[in-house]
């Protein structure tokens, strides 16, 4: 006679297990409800209540559902990942002078006119700052804004790439950054592979591509289609 299991506790599990997987729905959804029988005969076999310790955890199991579907073999070609990135750079631009835009728009109607913040920016290109209350105020404000800008900008791929496996413009395109094995970035892995990106309008992206280009011809099989730093941190883009 099986035994009821808590189908709240399995669910959490699954979607542990799907987290690890940063493809479309649709791409492994047939995959995760196969494993969510074989959860649930695990369980009924061993008598256990938590289903990491009757299948296994969440990490590795989602590393064994991936390498079975051998999602991430399709890599993708420098074309579709230059016309992604200028999406997520034109996104990042559009964003970015929103916030700024926005600030000042706040800063007109709450603190300052523009006829006084013009005339505050001409006596800053004259090199006359005065320590009034209002220019320290809206020094402290322009401030704000700038890290924020750089926030913004720096962490735009870090996050949505750790976080989802991809961004506005990898999706747009349907690909996905994994770590080599198919499964989910780290933290570390999402950094190091944006490193060359954290510099504004990332300057040292294209030496990024062309040191992949060379090391690939050293090891094709194993650094196909990486930049330098996807190597470095061992993560590919792939179809999805």
């Amino acid at each position: 006679m099986s035994k009821n299991f808590s189908k709240t506790e399995l669910d959490l599990y699954i979607d542990e297990v799907s987290k690890y997987l940063p493809y479309p729905k649709k791409v492994k959804q047939d995959a995760l409800d196969e494993l969510r029988i074989d959860v649930q005969s695990a369980l009924n076999e061993s008598g256990e209540q938590s289903p990491s310790l009757a299948f296994g955890s969440s990490r590795e199991v989602a590393l064994n559902v991936s390498q079975g579907n051998n999602w991430h073999n399709e890599r993708v070609d420098w074309i579709t990942r230059f016309f992604a990135w200028v999406v997520d750079f034109f996104t990042l631009m559009i964003i970015s002078l929103g916030i700024i835009g926005g600030g000042f728009v706040i800063l007109h109607f709450t603190f300052m006119p523009w006829e006084e913040l013009m005339a505050e920016f001409a006596s800053w290109e004259n090199e006359v700052i005065d320590l009034s209350l209002q220019s320290i105020l809206l020094i402290l404000f322009i401030s704000v804004l700038a890290i924020l800008f750089f926030v913004i900008f720096i962490g735009y791929n870090v996050v949505l790439e750790y976080r989802y496996g991809t961004t506005i413009g990898k999706r747009l395109f349907h690909l996905a950054v994994v770590d080599q094995t198919g499964i989910k970035i780290t933290w570390k892995q999402a950094i190091i592979r944006n490193f060359s990106k954290l510099i504004v309008f990332q300057e040292f992206l294209p030496i990024d591509v062309i040191l992949g280009m060379i090391l690939e011809r050293f090891d094709p099989e194993k650094t196909h289609r990486q930049r330098g730093m996807d190597i470095l941190a061992e993560t590919i883009v792939v179809k999805v």
